[in-house]
């Protein structure tokens, strides 16, 4: 028969595996308060970036071509802190690729300026170079990018090299 003793003692032990060390629970707070900081301090930064973006393609919207590139450019000069998460630099490498391209279209439309929309384009390909290249969205985006590329290209009376940029988005697989 088990004494008393002994099963005071086993739930004694069991429960002492269960409680954290000391010091350990109060350092798991910090890094818990820590980590919830670094994620509000996202947040923030990419409210901030989104407001910049809206009111880029409110400016758009309204007309003031310069203003809006200004706006624009605001948002592809962003610096991706470090510490920010893989998901967001991610999601911010995506965003300053379709700011990229509608920069080469303010270019190419609203200024009448082909080399900078080339520019803007280039920019974007490169951004979607660094992206992982096994992923079905960087290929679809990198066959456009290279389209639009051509397409200007032939604007510009330049068909040889809108012909390479052409080949590069067929040989995407």
């Amino acid at each position: 028969m088990v004494s008393p003793r002994s099963v005071f003692l086993a739930l004694f032990v069991l429960v002492l595996g269960f409680l954290p060390a000391p010091g350990l629970a109060e350092g798991s707070d910090e890094a818990d308060r820590q980590a919830a900081e670094r994620e509000k301090s996202e947040q923030l930064a990419v409210s901030k970036l989104d407001a910049t973006l809206e009111r880029a393609y409110t400016l758009k919207e309204m007309g003031k071509v310069d203003d809006a590139i200004a706006a624009f450019r605001k948002v592809l000069d962003f610096q991706v802190p470090a510490d920010f998460s893989a998901d967001r630099k991610k999601d911010l490498t995506w965003q300053k690729i379709h700011v990229s391209w509608d920069l080469a279209e303010l270019y190419r439309e609203g200024k009448k300026d082909p080399a900078t929309a080339m520019s803007y384009l280039k920019d974007a390909l490169a951004l979607v170079d660094a992206l992982p290249a096994d992923d079905t969205e960087v290929k679809t985006k990198k066959v456009e990018i290279n389209k639009h590329l051509a397409s200007i290209l032939r604007e510009m009376g330049k068909p040889e090299e809108a012909l390479k940029h052409l080949q590069a988005a067929e040989e995407i697989e």
